[in-house]
């Protein structure tokens, strides 16, 4: 059947204009062969107007699914980044074009706060560890940070 059936299922891709990962709609067309073979009646329509229909379908789905997945994706390329210089807590370059418009009212350490947190996943405790400096100090970055965040949500 695969021999037989494998140009419709190419057609069909050729048809829908897929021209990137075509092995894995290939695949996913044989799967929606098989299927079709799992599932037809004689009695209801012929087996190359079924088998079509359900291929094509099932590679739509697909096309429609990583659709949804690449639009809950935003992929950052930033142009430019910025070191804070002058800051002995961070040295860090930061991705400016995402940071600009959140942290333009933020310290240095506000910042740091918020790559290590956000980005790295680091505890108050890692964070006052890598600084040497205490939870408390921390906190009060976080605080800070957090306030003026939520007052400029506010605007």
């Amino acid at each position: 059947m695969v021999k037989q059936y494998s140009p419709m299922v190419y057609k069909i891709i050729h048809s829908l204009r897929i021209y990137k990962n075509q092995e894995d709609y290939y695949q996913i067309g044989l799967i929606a062969l098989w299927e079709a073979y799992e599932k037809f009646e004689i009695s209801k329509a012929s087996f190359v107007t079924f088998s079509y229909n359900m291929i094509r379908g099932r590679i739509l789905n697909a096309l429609q699914k990583e659709k949804r997945i690449d639009d809950k994706l935003v992929l950052y390329e930033p142009t430019s980044y910025v070191l804070i210089e002058g800051s002995p807590m961070c040295d860090h370059y930061f991705p400016y074009e995402i940071l600009k418009s959140y942290g333009e009212d933020l310290t240095d350490r506000q910042l740091c706060w918020i790559l290590h947190h956000f980005i790295e996943d680091l505890s108050i405790e890692q964070i006052a560890k890598k600084y040497n400096v205490s939870n408390e100090t921390v906190k009060s970055w976080r605080k800070g940070a957090l306030k003026k965040l939520k007052r400029k949500h506010k605007a």
